[in-house]
Parts: structure tokens; C-alpha cells; sequence
């Protein structure tokens, strides 16, 4: 029994047809519904997925290596961006990394210059800040304790 047992079994229990609608044709699709049929289906389904999650895995170490070969191509070729064949494009677009690297520095900077309500800074809110600063030219330039660096962003738009 686990920790929440007694307390599970007193909570009421939403029935089947309270699933979402794009659940219900799966929920239909299940023709064995005895406990060993459902065991051997869910153990199926679970083989598919862990196939499926490997497959992924690997073709995004693909999709990382085309990326860093995209760049550097269309970097030599002075190319920003590429139809392909039957749709889509491929673009390429200069960016900013915010790294900190001084906790203690970026969090006496939070604090001197109103950002104390955001000490523990979501990152991306973070960048957007440094980054404004950075091109800002009254902001007094980026704050102590975080270092810029470029990199080339690919997008990819229309149809796949």
C-alpha cells in the first residue's frame, strides 16, 4: 500500500466517458479487455513507444549534425536561407547566448537595479533582459557576472 492508498480510495472516480473526446476512439479500439489481454496490449504499446522514443533520439542527432552543416555552408555561400524541394524553408538567423557566470555578481546587479522580485530569474527572462541591455545603448552595458556569445539560429518553415 502506498502512501496516498486510504486516501485515493475515499476520492470519487471520473468515469470512463469523462475522457477527452480525441481519447475515445483508443478507448474503443481496445477489443481484449481482460486483465491479461490488456497487460499484453499496454506491453506492446510500451515496446512501440521505446522504439519510437530511440528512433527520435537518433534522428535528432541527425537533425543536430544537419544543423551545424546547414550553418556552416550557408555561412561560406553568404545564403541567409534555401526553399526545398516541394516546400518549405530553411533559414538561418544570427543570435545571442546569455550565460551566467558570476551567481553572486548577476544577483547584487538584481538587486541594485530593480529586479530583486526576480531573483530566482526564469533564463529565458534573463537573456531577454541581458540581451536588451546589450543593444541598448543608455543601459550601461550588459551586468557583471554574465558573458554573450554568438551563434546562428536555423528555423525551418512551411511544410515538411
Amino acid at each position: 500500500m502506498g502512501k496516498y492508498t486510504e486516501l485515493a480510495k475515499s476520492l470519487p472516480v471520473p468515469p470512463d466517458d469523462a475522457s477527452p473526446d480525441w481519447l475515445k476512439p483508443y478507448l474503443t479500439a481496445i477489443t481484449d479487455d481482460s486483465p491479461g489481454g490488456l497487460v499484453a496490449q499496454f506491453k506492446a504499446a510500451r515496446a512501440v513507444k521505446e522504439d519510437l522514443a530511440a528512433q527520435v533520439k537518433d534522428n535528432n542527432k541527425t537533425l543536430m549534425a544537419l544543423e551545424r552543416v546547414i550553418i556552416r555552408v550557408f555561412g561560406e555561400s553568404n545564403l541567409q536561407s534555401c526553399r526545398a524541394e516541394g516546400g518549405g524553408l530553411v533559414s538561418i538567423h544570427p543570435d545571442v547566448n546569455v550565460k551566467v557566470t558570476d551567481r553572486d555578481a548577476i544577483r547584487e546587479w538584481a538587486m541594485a537595479n530593480g529586479h530583486e522580485r526576480d531573483l530566482n530569474i526564469n533564463p529565458q527572462t534573463l537573456s531577454g533582459i541581458v540581451k536588451q541591455m546589450a543593444i541598448d545603448p543608455d543601459a550601461g552595458g550588459i551586468p557583471p557576472g554574465v558573458e554573450l556569445t554568438a551563434w546562428t539560429k536555423l528555423t525551418f518553415s512551411g511544410k515538411g
